[in-house]
């Protein structure tokens, strides 16, 4: 593997297909993601409520008993393979190159087109974030598109509890959350500001146990201080007391409607179903 000098420097490059780390992906599915692609601002379309974007992203894109399409099984073959050989060997490109598919697997291919995706340099951070100390930002441009960057200094250099690879996907993973909701929801019903809210730790909680599932990566740290604090029922936490709901181990008791989610749509979106534990 590239020293993590050596992969900062390369994570202030262009990514290019056809160069650096090989990942079977298309010039256009780079474009995609890293060239300001938002040739239009008509994202009203995709606009929907808060509540149902996460219910979106947790009862379709992330329902673990949801068949995949054959698309959707190629891309998950593609980032498979990825991950297998990125402990190894990969440099900061592949996880750029791996957006497109994380997007399809993860988010229903809704963030395609609307999001720019890269690295910035410590100095290039700072000045956008105001601090040197965060993985990764994610931020609106305008209603329906947003921008994300990644923290090369501190993931390529100063992370050094976790392998590289590790730290980009499951930084990525926790931005691509981010813009979801940007990118989803209707600009008067979401106020960026919110951050970490119980909304926001729900799809990210989904993706991390299909990720866990998928290819035995987390998305979110064990040490995380939102790490119980979301809206899933207990079913898929592992309880028995189907059509209740877990904010945190202190308010699990709570009746369902001071939860997001209310006990008619658990049964009548899972009814009979049970998740599997995950390693």
């Amino acid at each position: 593997m590239s020293s993590r000098n050596q992969m900062y420097e390369l994570s202030l490059h262009r990514v290019m297909f056809q160069s650096g780390t090989p990942y079977p992906c298309h010039q256009q599915d780079l474009d995609a993601y890293n060239n300001q692609p938002y040739s239009h601002r008509d994202a009203s379309s995709f606009f929907t409520s808060r509540d149902q974007a996460m219910r979106t992203a947790v009862a379709q894109n992330n329902d673990d008993h949801r068949t995949p399409s054959r698309d959707e099984d190629d891309a998950i073959a593609r980032l498979a393979a990825g991950t297998d050989s990125a402990f190894q060997s990969c440099g900061p490109d592949l996880i750029i190159k791996m957006f497109s598919d994380l997007d399809f697997v993860f988010f229903g291919g809704y963030l395609r087109g609307k999001v720019e995706v890269r690295w910035l340099s410590r100095e290039e951070f700072e000045h956008r974030d105001g601090t040197q100390d965060s993985l990764g930002i994610t931020g609106r441009i305008y209603p329906g598109f947003c921008e994300t960057f990644l923290n090369a200094y501190m993931i390529l250099r100063r992370a050094e509890r976790r392998n590289p690879f590790a730290e980009m996907w499951s930084t990525m993973l926790h931005e691509m959350c981010h813009a979801y909701d940007l990118v989803m929801v209707k600009p008067d019903d979401f106020d960026p500001s919110d951050g970490h809210d119980a909304y926001f730790r729900t799809v990210v909680h989904a993706v991390h146990r299909r990720s866990q599932r998928l290819f035995g990566l987390e998305v979110i740290h064990w040490d995380e201080d939102y790490m119980e604090d979301h809206f899933m029922s207990d079913a898929w936490a592992g309880e028995e007391r189907k059509g209740h709901y877990t904010r945190d181990r202190h308010t699990r008791d709570r009746h369902a409607r001071d939860h997001f989610m209310s006990d008619a749509w658990v049964r009548e979106e899972h009814r009979e179903h049970r998740p599997h534990r995950h390693r």
